[in-house]
Order: structure tokens, then C-alpha cells, then sequence
């Protein structure tokens, strides 16, 4: 007995023997078969979000396992440190709201409005980012790391600053470090960039911050006499001949660039100041257009469909007859570290650059932005700088003008002769952050999440500190992480070091008490322990990233400072005696 169906899908009751099949009809057919479309549609919809779930709370319910290591994530477990007495509330360390990935949903919305409160903007572009090489050149292999995490953030234009870390030959080797790259690093350089779908835009001084090569009496002549160390003059012969042999070396390596940026942004006063200029009967702007002219010339001549870049800080207070010969040589680059640089959307000068230059490109910053007075990056500041300079390119282009990308730059030190600041694997997180932000089109916690827990390998906590800066640690993958780790530990012993001298600056009768002198002489103990072990694990983990000289040369700049600091509070108060 079996039950059929008749054709409009009601039961015809029990029949006895075998079931006659009819053929279904064809709109029958058909329904059935969309109806598993549809159905697959959704499984395959349901499997995606699933899967994105499972990215976004990875290893959320290993909380337990990790906890210890989140308790010592700023020590190795060779290390001389004791971990629970550096992070007790006591010694004020605490500094950081540690938030964990699965509570980002919860917190996003009050944290994005937060960071600025900034709403999304809804053109992508396509980072440029600055690698400051000069004076300390990092070495491949670390850059190779970079180069392949910024390709899968988004951007698609590495620029490379080299100054005295290029392999100058002839009359220019006087200019190149002893520490500088070779021709077969380049090389490698360029290789790894474009194994990692990169272009490469050479960074060149031709006028400002010129240092690396006027240090040497050989260039003197060329000097200008406003700013002598720093400033070639633009009246002399002997200087357009040298940049032109500065700029044939570093482009015969760099073939298949399609861009060139030649700075321009520090030039005071040299007709006024430099007594070969004062014979030229120019004003200043006509001295710095027709020297920029020159080299411009020069390039297109070798190089007639090259993009050049020039930073806008001369051009800005130019008349549109002034700026005139740059007409189809140059595209300027505004260069704006300020959190908001909304403000510049009303300044006048955009309607003379609509009038001249194919487009303009705008200049962040991921690092090098602020003074040095810490290693790491305000992360905030920066990321604020890039989402509105996002926003101003928006404004920019209801105006008509048309903005080509936006550049985020990571000088190292402010000029050549001083110290280096924000190294680069402190910079990390800033640097992905920034570069992520303008390929998402916008700033939210679910980027600061797969930055974190997806690309870099990190436990399921991040540290956000919302008025300072932005830290991921214990991050497997993070290229130099040790030496991030071994930062993070120098920032905690600066702190406590202040604390220490803030108590003997409040209480420094109690010295007399010998219970309280005790738990000082014990700090003291501790932090020169500390700080000698810190010193050697420098040494070795920064190996990865720079050479010897640079090494020794920061260590110099920040350890050794803080090290004879203690040592002579040890000392003033093991030996002190207070009278009562």
C-alpha cells in the first residue's frame, strides 16, 4: 500500500500494487529547483558569517590557559625579571585598560566615538609609506616582513628615503656611511618590494635637510649661507651638477620607478642671507622655482613620463604666476601632521594648485611626528591625523581638484644630526593601523581585532590605552617583537624609576627611618639588575633590525642615561644620613 500525490499536491488516499510515477510538470520542476538555490544561498551565507565569527573570537575560550602568560607577557622566561612585583599596583605601573577581543563588540560603538568620533569616508586609497633608511639603514630581511604585511593591509607604494645609507660611487662615496647599504641590497631591496606587489618611490633631497652630504668640507662651496649644514644653495652651478649625479646613481637602480619625491620643504631666506643668491636680482620664490625648474628638467629629460613630488610649504604663499614654470613638472604633496588637518579645507591656495597641477597628494604620519620623549607612537594622534586627511581628500574632491593618495610618513629623527626616535618596531601597530584604516575606508575595533588576533598572531587581549597610545603585545608574528617586548619592559623601569625619585623628593626625611631606606635600597637593587639584564637582551634582539653602530649609538641615547641615573640614587642612598 503506498500513498500518492495527485498534481496539485493533495493526497489521493491508500492504492494497492505498484505506484504509477507521473512526470511532474514543468513549472513543478522549476520550483523545486530554486527552492535548492535558495537553499544552498543560504548555507553558503550562514557558513561565511560563521567562519568570520570564528576568525574574529579565536582562541576566546583559551582565556584561562593564557592568563599566566598575559601576566609575564613583558618577560621571556630566561629573563632575570620578577614579573609580579613589576606589575603590582604598588609600584604604579598600571597604565594600560585591557580589553578582550570577544568585548569589542560591546565596547565598539563608545570607543569609535571615542578616537574622534569620526564617520567613515567613502574613498579608499591606496597608502604610500615612508621608510626613513637614512643613518641607520634596517636591514632586509626585517623590511622583506614589512613589505609583505603591508601588501596584505592594502598599500601599493613603498617610499624610500636612503641619504647616506645609499652606495654612492665617485665624487659622491664622501656622502655614504660607513654602515650603508651595497649595490646587491638595493637590489634585494627592490626585489623583495616587488615580489610584494609594491612600487618603489625614491625620496631625495635636492634643496633641505642635506646634511649627510654637506657635513663634509669636500661640499662646503656649495653651502648655503642661511643654514649651512643643512641647506644647499640653489644659486650655485656645482649644486644643480650634484644633485643631478645624486639623482642618475639612485635612479639607475631604480629603473621601473614611476615616481620620484624631491622634498623642497626647507629653504629660508637665501636671497637675503647667501651672498651668491643676492646677485641673482630674484625674489626668493623665483630663486627656489627656477632652481626646482632645473632639476625638474633634468628628470623628465631622462625620465619623461615620471610623477614628481614636491612637499607644498614654498609653493603655499605663491602667487599662481609664481608657481607658474611648475606647471606640468611637479605635483605637490601637503604635508599636515596635525590630528585635524580638516582646517586647511578652507585655506586659499587650492584653487591656485586647481588651476596648475594635474592633482596634489596629502602626507600622515605613521611615526616621527612628534618630539622624542618615547619610543613608542601616539597612536591616537596619528590615527586621527590619517582619517581626516582621509576626509579633507573627500572635501578636496567635491572642490574639483583631484587627490592622488595619501602618504604616511615615518621620519626617524627630526634632523640628521640628532638622535634617532620612534624606532620602527615600536612603530608596528601604528604603522598597520593607519595603512588598514584607509583600505577599510574607515576606523572601527573590528580593524584594531584582525590586526591583532588575524595578521599578527596575538593573544586574544589588546591593550588600548585611548589618551596616550595603541599597544599589541605578545604578538607571535609581529616582525621584531622582541625588541617591541624589550621597549615595553624600558618603559615600565623609566616609571618606576620616577617613582623612586618622587619619593625622595616627598619624602626624603624618612630616609632616617631604616625600614623605609631598606625598601628603597631594594627598588634601587632591583632596577640596576633590571637595566643590566635589559642592556644585553637589546644587544642581541635588536641584531634583527639594525647593525652594530646603531645599536650601540641608541642604547647610548636611552639605557645608558637611565642607568647612571640609578646607579648614583643606589648609591646617594645607600650612603645618605639624615638627621632627625
Amino acid at each position: 500500500m503506498a500513498v500518492v500525490l495527485d498534481r496539485q499536491g493533495s493526497l489521493s488516499g491508500p492504492v494497492d500494487g505498484p505506484v504509477s510515477r507521473t512526470r511532474p510538470e514543468k513549472g513543478s520542476r522549476f520550483r523545486r529547483g530554486h527552492g535548492a538555490v535558495w537553499m544552498v544561498v543560504i548555507i553558503i551565507t550562514f557558513l561565511h558569517f560563521a567562519w568570520i565569527q570564528i576568525i574574529n573570537v579565536k582562541e576566546i575560550d583559551d582565556v584561562t590557559s593564557f592568563k599566566a602568560d598575559l601576566d609575564t607577557w613583558i618577560y621571556s622566561n630566561e629573563s632575570i625579571f620578577q614579573p609580579d612585583y613589576i606589575l603590582t599596583k604598588d609600584h604604579g605601573v598600571q597604565s594600560k585598560n585591557t580589553i578582550k577581543v570577544s568585548d569589542l563588540r560591546v565596547y565598539r560603538d563608545i570607543i569609535y566615538e571615542m578616537f574622534i568620533g569620526i564617520p567613515s569616508f567613502k574613498r579608499k586609497l591606496s597608502p604610500i609609506v615612508h621608510f626613513d633608511l637614512s643613518k641607520d639603514p634596517v636591514k632586509i630581511n626585517y623590511l622583506r616582513k614589512i613589505f609583505a604585511y603591508l601588501n596584505y593591509f592594502g598599500a601599493k607604494s613603498v617610499m624610500l628615503q636612503y641619504d647616506d645609507s645609499f652606495p654612492f660611487a665617485g665624487n659622491l662615496s664622501l656622502a655614504r656611511s660607513p654602515h650603508s647599504y651595497n649595490i646587491d641590497d638595493v637590489k634585494d631591496i627592490i626585489a623583495h618590494a616587488s615580489k610584494s606587489k609594491l612600487n618603489i618611490i625614491p625620496y631625495i633631497q635636492v634643496i633641505g635637510q642635506m646634511e649627510y652630504l654637506l657635513q663634509h668640507h669636500q661640499f662646503h662651496d656649495i653651502r648655503s649661507d642661511s643654514f649651512p649644514r643643512q641647506t644647499i644653495c640653489p644659486c650655485s652651478n656645482r649644486s644643480v651638477t650634484i644633485i643631478k649625479e645624486i639623482i642618475r646613481q639612485i635612479m639607475d637602480l631604480h629603473k621601473n620607478a614611476k615616481a620620484i619625491h624631491i622634498g623642497g620643504h626647507d629653504f629660508y631666506n637665501s636671497r637675503l642671507t647667501c651672498n651668491r643668491c643676492k646677485g641673482q636680482h630674484l625674489n626668493e620664490n623665483q630663486v627656489y622655482v627656477e632652481y626646482i625648474v632645473k632639476i625638474c628638467k633634468y628628470i623628465k629629460q631622462h625620465f619623461p613620463e615620471m610623477i614628481i613630488l614636491i612637499w607644498d610649504n614654498r609653493l603655499r604663499s605663491m602667487t599662481a604666476n609664481e608657481m607658474e614654470p611648475l606647471k606640468d613638472l611637479v605635483e605637490p604633496m601637503v604635508l599636515d601632521f596635525h590630528p585635524d588637518v580638516t582646517h586647511i579645507l578652507d585655506q586659499p591656495q587650492w584653487k591656485r594648485y586647481k588651476s596648475l597641477f594635474h592633482q596634489i597628494w596629502g602626507a600622515a604620519a605613521y611615526k616621527g611626528a612628534e618630539e622624542c620623549d618615547d619610543n613608542f607612537v601616539p597612536t591616537v594622534k596619528r590615527l586621527s591625523n590619517t582619517i581626516t586627511w582621509a576626509r579633507l581628500s573627500n572635501g578636496l574632491k567635491r572642490t574639483g581638484l583631484k587627490v592622488g593618495g595619501i602618504s604616511l610618513m615615518g621620519f626617524s629623527r627630526p634632523t640628521y644630526s640628532l638622535p634617532t626616535c620612534q624606532i620602527l618596531p615600536a612603530s608596528i601597530p601604528s604603522l598597520l593601523l593607519n595603512v588598514y584604516t584607509l583600505k577599510a575606508c574607515e576606523y572601527h575595533m573590528y580593524i584594531a581585532s584582525e590586526i591583532a588576533v588575524c595578521a599578527l598572531r596575538c593573544i586574544d587581549y589588546l591593550q588600548i590605552e585611548l589618551k596616550e597610545d595603541y599597544t599589541i603585545e605578545t604578538c607571535d608574528r609581529m616582525p621584531g617583537r622582541q625588541s617591541y617586548r624589550l621597549l615595553s619592559i624600558l618603559r615600565v623601569l623609566k616609571s618606576r624609576v620616577s617613582n623612586v625619585m618622587a619619593k625622595l623628593g616627598k619624602n626624603r626625611y624618612l630616609l632616617g627611618d631604616q625600614l623605609y631606606k631598606s625598601l628603597l635600597v631594594d627598588e634601587l637593587t632591583y632596577l640596576r639588575q633590571a637595566l643590566k639584564s635589559l642592556n644585553k637582551e637589546i644587544q642581541i634582539a635588536f641584531k634583527e633590525i639594525y647593525n652594530d653602530y646603531s645599536i650601540d649609538e641608541w642604547r647610548y641615547r636611552h639605557v645608558r642615561p637611565l642607568t647612571t641615573l640609578v646607579n648614583d640614587l643606589y648609591w646617594h642612598v645607600l650612603h645618605v644620613t639624615v638627621q632627625a
